[in-house]
């Protein structure tokens, strides 16, 4: 624990400068302190207490080459497409409903860091953050400079915020679109990578279907077949590099 203060506290005076080292896109972290970069724990109800108790054990105790980190999104993956497309990695799904940046932080923070470092790390985390888009942007690079801190052997695949809103006019679509346009920079291509599947949620109008998303933000069964399968191809390219190693 005291290993991984110093890493936090190491990036968030990083972020007071001009970059952050290493990081393609630590320009994002040179702006004034935001509560999109600083850890906090969620004080939320039951639910969310225990299912972080137990993604704690698992994270301690399951050998995982694949891990997927994120809010709801991540965390409700439809199991049959899961399963079919990633169980061959032994994935660990670390999605807790309602995160944002800063909870996504204070949990690697506190226990729910793999004991053992993946191949991969999936990354899909923001769309909850109240915050301006480059505060947001701020907070995805935050975690991106984290695991490679501490998970210095392990690739990092950055997905775009999804769009959310049934109407192209829809506020959220616009501030995910600039939270991409921001949390792109971070890949290297190297160690860091981005991907955005956008497009494939949206029809030729600009609308989002009910069937595409019910609520306009979390997907159908099938919406999460489509994701899976635009994602499985760089997934698969990336589980088979070589581990990756800090740059010094």
């Amino acid at each position: 624990m005291k290993f991984l203060s110093a890493v936090i506290a190491a990036i968030l005076l990083g972020a007071n400068g001009a970059s952050a080292t290493g990081l393609a896109c630590g320009a994002l972290l040179a702006g004034p302190p935001s509560a999109a970069i600083q850890p906090r724990e969620r004080v939320a109800d039951n639910a969310y207490r225990h299912r972080g108790e137990m993604l704690q054990r698992l994270a301690r105790d399951q050998v995982s080459d694949l891990v997927f980190i994120g809010d709801s999104i991540t965390m409700r993956w439809h199991r049959p497409t899961w399963a079919s497309l990633f169980e061959a990695y032994r994935p660990l799904n670390l999605g807790m409903s309602g995160d944002q940046t800063e909870n996504v932080l204070w949990r690697l923070q506190n226990g729910h860091l793999p004991r053992l470092q993946p191949r991969l790390y999936v990354l899909l985390i923001g769309t909850n953050n109240p915050h301006p888009a480059r505060e947001v942007a701020a907070g995805v690079a935050m975690i991106v400079q984290f695991l490679r801190q501490t998970s210095p052997n392990s690739h990092v695949l950055v997905l775009g915020v999804l769009p959310r809103g049934a109407d192209p006019r829809n506020s959220g679509r616009a501030k995910n679109a600039a939270v991409n346009a921001l949390i792109r920079t971070c890949a290297d291509n190297v160690y860091v990578h981005f991907l955005d599947v956008s497009a494939d949620f949206v029809e030729p109008d600009g609308t989002i279907s009910a069937e595409t998303m019910p609520d306009g933000l979390h997907l159908s069964p099938a919406s999460y077949e489509r994701l899976g399968q635009a994602i499985y191809p760089t997934i698969r390219h990336l589980m088979a590099l070589p581990r990756a190693s800090l740059r010094q």
